[in-house]
């Protein structure tokens, strides 16, 4: 037999004695092994007729892929303007090659080592012009499949198929990209590579090491510490009075006074302000600089360390890490240019700035999600889930408007009705339509009433809809972290078995996959079959019967 070939052609020509020897009616087709006489091959490698040479609705393509024969026309293929396909015919003979893996031109067949199951879409996509997507099928192998073709899937996806779940199966997988980077390969090129990856693995691995252990224990009890004295700092038992007293520019201090009441009549003329707060203990300010000590260097050195320091800076759980420091630094930075807090209430708005960025400090229970499986499996739920939430909250927001433009209108008028305006009408629409019901104000009139009981049943049925949807995501996400192990360091690692047999793990319903022995010697095995001699390598020796059930 003359053929070509890019990979071991003796795969092919045994495939169907070893794969499909139970099964050979699947692998039958109604093109002839020897030809028809119509059809012939000229010197240009095309499949031709003999009456028409020129025209391509005669011109025919005949390929193998997998053991299944399938012919095409060029017509059909041209039509479709993309995929493997088309480059094959439009090859010179020479490079046609290195669009398949084999060419037999004793039957003038090309061949494909590709699974005929997948190519069926491909071959209905030539016929039809659209990409149908099997609901048994997994998202992730017909994006392969299409990959190979070269095929755009979200140019030919029908319209019938739920090409929103090949989204979510997508996006669920990037859910489960490595966040953390800590792959070795990556802090090769860098200065300090060995030590930079193992401090790496320290802290953001806790499961890498007795000492990552140990940096995350010591993690968890500084944010625990300080969201601790946060609370009991507020507690007023805790707190002591302190006497803040604000001079005018043109004050002068009485000296030689004895009587208290003249000095208080004195600073009352001149309009001086004595005033009285509680702050928290000096033992609470002295554990909020060591927590935050001990966060700086966290980050700091995290940075340092990272083999991509952007990325890294701009992930969630850093950013988090980032904003609990950041009142500190602010605080820290107007005392060193020589404000204070008394200095600021004069300027209201600076001074809600930094109150505001004070009450970031509470952001540090966050802080806690990068060791709690629970809240990353939440925020995992929230992340596959957000274009559900952005839908509810774009209906929900349309709802509040409507009804309290309806209340407004209708509220208005009345005698001690408390919707003088739009956005208080929404305030009390957007509290009915959550079903919370705060009370604070209520509709006088029978049309307000009726509006708000309308209400309140749309904000069930919106509200309601997404929970389904939530859920579902909160399964698909559970299902991953237990099929993706090492993301949450709970699986166990595959065990070989003795005697070097195939371990199965069972995945799914009617799902598994073959874990390689470790016992075996990657290399080569020698066989001769049909006066071919193949080297097929041993860790590709694996045939998996598709039709076996566990």
């Amino acid at each position: 037999m003359k053929y070509d070939t890019a990979r071991n052609v003796g795969i092919y020509t045994s495939l169907k004695s070893i794969c499909y020897r139970d099964n050979e009616d699947n692998c039958s087709s109604n093109i002839k092994e020897n030809g028809d006489n119509e059809i012939m091959y000229n010197s240009d490698n095309y499949f031709t007729t003999k009456n028409s040479l020129d025209k391509t609705d005669k011109i025919f393509l005949k390929f193998n892929v997998g053991g299944c024969k399938y012919m095409l026309r060029y017509s059909t293929i041209i039509k479709r303007g993309v995929g493997r396909l088309l480059a094959l015919i439009r090859s010179p003979p020479e490079a046609q090659i290195h669009f398949c893996d084999a060419i037999f031109y004793d039957s003038h067949e090309y061949y494909f080592e590709r699974t005929p199951l997948l190519f069926h879409i491909v071959y209905q996509f030539y016929l039809t012009g659209l990409i149908h997507q099997p609901s048994n099928l997994c998202p992730k192998d017909l994006l392969d499949e299409l990959e190979y073709w070269q095929i755009t899937a979200e140019n030919y996806m029908a319209p019938c198929c739920c090409y929103g779940e090949y989204e979510s199966n997508l996006d669920m997988n990037d859910l489960y990209s490595t966040i953390s980077e800590a792959d070795e390969n990556h802090f090769k090129h860098l200065l300090f590579s060995k030590l930079r990856y193992k401090i790496w693995c320290i802290m953001e691995d806790p499961a890498s090491s007795a000492y990552a252990q140990l940096y995350a224990i010591f993690s968890v009890f500084f944010v625990v510490l300080s969201i601790s004295g946060l609370v009991l700092s507020s507690i007023p038992d805790l707190q002591v009075k302190i006497e803040r007293v604000t001079y005018p520019d043109n004050f002068k201090p009485l000296y030689n006074q004895t009587s208290l009441n003249e000095t208080l009549a004195y600073e009352k003329k001149y309009g001086v302000v004595r005033r009285y707060e509680m702050e928290p203990h000096q033992i609470f300010q002295q554990l909020e600089y060591i927590c935050i000590f001990w966060f700086i260097c966290e980050y700091v050195i995290k940075v340092l360390v990272a083999p991509k320091k952007w990325h890294v800076m701009t992930q969630i759980l850093n950013i988090i890490d980032l904003l609990s420091i950041l009142p500190f630094v602010v605080d820290t930075v107007l005392w060193l240019i020589g404000l204070d807090s008394d200095q600021l209430r004069d300027l209201k708005g600076a001074f809600l700035v930094v109150r505001i960025l004070r009450v970031l400090r509470v952001i540090r229970v966050l802080k806690l999600g990068r060791y709690s499986s629970g809240l990353q499996m939440f925020g995992k739920t929230l992340h596959a889930s957000f274009r559900q939430l952005s839908m509810m909250a774009m209906v929900v927001m349309t709802g509040v408007i409507f009804f309290a433009t309806l209340i407004y209108f209708l509220e208005k008028d009345e005698q001690d009705s408390k919707f003088y305006s739009i956005p208080i009408a929404a305030w009390f629409t957007l509290v009915t339509m959550s079903t919370v019901g705060y009370g604070d104000m209520t509709p006088l009139t029978v049309a307000g009433k009726l509006v708000a009981t309308v209400a309140i049943a749309c904000g069930v049925l919106v509200l309601a809809l997404p929970i389904t949807i939530i859920v579902d995501n909160f399964m698909k996400v559970a299902e991953g972290e237990r099929r993706h192990p090492e993301n949450n360091g709970d699986g166990d690692a595959p065990q070989p078995s003795p005697n070097g047999q195939t371990n199965f793990k069972r995945l799914g319903p009617r799902a598994r996959v073959m874990e390689t022995p470790t016992n075996i010697t990657t290399g080569t095995k020698n066989t001769k079959k049909n006066g071919i001699e193949n080297n097929i390598p041993c860790n590709q020796l694996k045939v998996v019967n598709p039709h076996d059930d566990i």
